[in-house]
This record gives structure tokens, C-alpha cells and sequence, in this order.
């Protein structure tokens, strides 16, 4: 089942000139979706890079699906950039965290097992990075040419929390 956070609390009532304790505390709570967001890709261009990873790409440039060449499990896992992320998911009425939901997520709020799915990138030394080690998360929160991200290292029990450039790509998990 997917992760729970908790997302909020109503404070007090008050009533006349005393302050009450709360009747009723409204717990709201965080769920992410158990696999990462997945988009249709039997259109899509295959390649192969310098690194020997067989991957799929949409006409637009924007989202990567492994094929071959890496863990057997990453097969089939979709990178995508921020843009395309909110374009997509947009698309069939899913959510994407924000920044501050992430914030109330640990790491088992992610479920099982975390697919260390790594980062598309477009620059001079690799186009996939950290696969097997890292998994990346795009949130809703944008800031400029930068977007907040959240990531789990695979030696690290800790959520964390970073800007990244938006063309970079990621994982999507959505909320339920």
C-alpha cells in the first residue's frame, strides 16, 4: 500500500471570550500513489547512448523510458522533465506533491520497495545518472528555471530535498 503523511491539523475553536480545547481534530492525511506515473510510449523513438542504455523517447524530447542496458527492474521506468511531468499528469486529472506535502513524507511513506530509478540529464558526461542508487521525485513547486525535487539514496534513511533544473528527468509519484 502507499505511504501516509500527515498533512495537516485544524487548531482551536473559540467560543465567546474562552478559548476551547478542539472538539474535533481534523487529521488529513498524505497518500502517494505505489508506482511511479507511467505514460503510453508505443510511439515513441528508441536509442541507444554512449553508455549503453537502450531507452525510448517522446516526440517532444521530454520523457525516457529504459529498455535495455540497465537492472532488469528499471526496465520499463519512466523519466520525466518537470514540464512534461505537470503536462502529463495533468492530462488524466493526477497530482503531484508539493514541495511542503514531500516534506511530511519518510522514506517508507514511498512503499516497499524504492525502485532506484536515477535522473536523465542533458549534459556532456552521461544522459542517465545514478541509476541503482538514487531515485528522483519532481514536486508541483516550481521557483524561476528551477523546480523542487525530493530524493532517496539508497544508503541514506532520510527524504531529501532539493532545486533542480527543470529539464532535467525524474520520477513522477502522484497523490492518490
Amino acid at each position: 500500500m502507499g505511504g501516509k503523511g500527515v498533512m495537516q491539523l485544524l487548531d482551536t475553536h473559540k467560543t465567546g471570550e474562552q478559548e476551547k480545547e478542539p472538539e474535533i481534530c481534523l487529521l488529513k492525511t498524505l497518500q502517494l500513489e505505489e508506482e511511479n506515473f507511467w505514460v503510453d510510449s508505443s510511439e515513441w523513438k528508441r536509442f541507444a547512448n554512449k553508455q549503453n542504455i537502450i531507452y525510448l523517447e517522446n516526440s517532444e524530447g521530454d520523457i525516457w523510458e529504459y529498455v535495455g542496458g540497465v537492472k532488469k527492474e528499471l526496465i520499463g521506468q519512466q523519466l520525466f522533465s518537470w514540464s512534461a511531468a505537470m503536462r502529463e499528469t495533468e492530462k488524466v486529472g493526477r497530482k503531484i506533491p508539493t514541495n511542503d506535502q514531500f516534506n511530511l513524507l519518510k522514506r517508507e511513506d514511498f512503499g516497499g520497495k524504492i525502485l532506484y530509478t536515477g535522473c536523465h540529464s542533458l549534459n556532456d558526461v552521461c544522459d542517465f545518472c545514478n541509476f541503482g542508487t538514487y531515485t528522483y521525485f519532481w514536486s508541483s513547486d516550481v521557483d524561476g528555471l528551477t523546480a523542487w525535487s525530493c530524493h532517496l539514496y539508497s544508503g541514506c534513511p532520510t527524504v531529501l530535498h532539493d532545486l533542480n533544473n527543470q529539464v532535467h528527468g525524474f520520477s513522477v509519484r502522484c497523490l492518490v
